[in-house]
């Protein structure tokens, strides 16, 4: 069924997700803050932040898609994570493409 395939694309985005956000925010991340990092990847437009609240760690994380466009045919995504917690603020930037089966893969450079 339909339902059946979105929830298997929504497990691959957030699987990547947890690698994508950085070392040092994407550990604290449990799957949900996973999901919704995947979400805003995917759907926030660019210079939009979009929050969501840590209940665990009594924090909250920040996912600002700063930039779309295209390399070697596919939609690429230039973004800054933030995790703002108990221990003060991290910040990280980095890029993620969308592979073909539509996960987000972050960019080495």
């Amino acid at each position: 069924s339909g339902s059946g395939e979105n929830r298997e694309v929504r497990t691959v985005l957030g699987a990547v997700i947890g690698g994508l956000i950085g070392n040092r925010i994407g550990r604290s991340m449990d799957q949900a803050d996973q999901h919704c990092a995947g979400q805003v990847l995917e759907q926030a437009p660019d210079r939009h932040t979009v929050r969501w609240a840590d209940e665990a760690q009594q924090g909250e994380y920040r996912l600002t898609p700063e930039r779309t466009y295209q390399a070697d045919g596919r939609y690429c995504r230039d973004y800054i994570s933030e995790y703002h917690g108990k221990e003060g603020i991290r910040r990280e930037s980095a890029s993620a493409c969308r592979t073909e089966d539509g996960a987000w893969q972050k960019v080495v450079m």
